[in-house]
């Protein structure tokens, strides 16, 4: 449930000691948060960041110090990827150069995008995973309907519903039945399991 990173040696800079996840897919325009609990033996200093080892160690989220104890503690940082797409970024526990040999501990790690890229060229771009459909789990955007076009005519009404992480496509459809010298109004609805 958690890595334990115990060093013999403080080291001449931060990188000196180091936890490294590279190639995470990062997008221009979104925005991400990174999210962590740790803790250590003793008081001490560790520096995170997500990187850009392939562009110039540019730094997508700065080089942050944060101060951990003995008691575990929640961390949570936010931040916007203006640079171009990336599909290298590198998140990065730096533990070097910090004038301490305690042990870390480090659970829950977590970088999510938390808003999508908005589409400013009107050109979309292959998605990281390789997908060509932006959007495809219904879950960005007003309505949950970035990217998608749909139309609702003749008094139609269409969303997306989102109960217990189950989203469904529900489009209401109003008919007319002619029978005879009757008519009958009724509603057609449809909904389509999306996740």
């Amino acid at each position: 449930g958690n890595i334990v990173i115990t060093s013999d040696a403080a080291g001449s800079v931060d990188y000196s000691v180091q936890l490294v996840q590279a190639g995470l897919p990062m997008l221009k325009g979104a925005e991400y948060r990174l999210s962590f609990d740790a803790s250590a033996e003793k008081e001490r200093t560790i520096i995170t960041a997500v990187t850009a080892p392939e562009a110039g160690w540019i730094r997508y989220l700065k080089d942050t110090k944060i101060k951990v104890g003995p008691q575990k503690k929640h961390f949570d940082f936010t931040f916007k990827m203006n640079d171009a797409d990336d599909p290298a970024g590198r998140l990065e526990f730096n533990l070097g150069n910090q004038n301490s040999t305690a042990a870390v501990r480090i659970s829950s790690v977590r970088l999510e995008m938390v808003s999508a890229p908005q589409n400013s060229s009107g050109k979309k771009s292959v998605l990281p995973d390789g997908n060509l459909v932006h959007n495809g789990e219904f879950q960005e955007g007003e309505n949950r309907l970035a990217e998608w076009s749909v139309s609702a005519k003749n008094g139609a009404k269409f969303q997306v519903t989102n109960t217990d992480n189950i989203r469904k496509f529900r489009a209401e459809i109003p008919r007319t039945l002619k029978s005879g010298l009757f008519r009958k109004e009724y509603l057609l609805s449809r909904e389509l399991n999306i996740f």
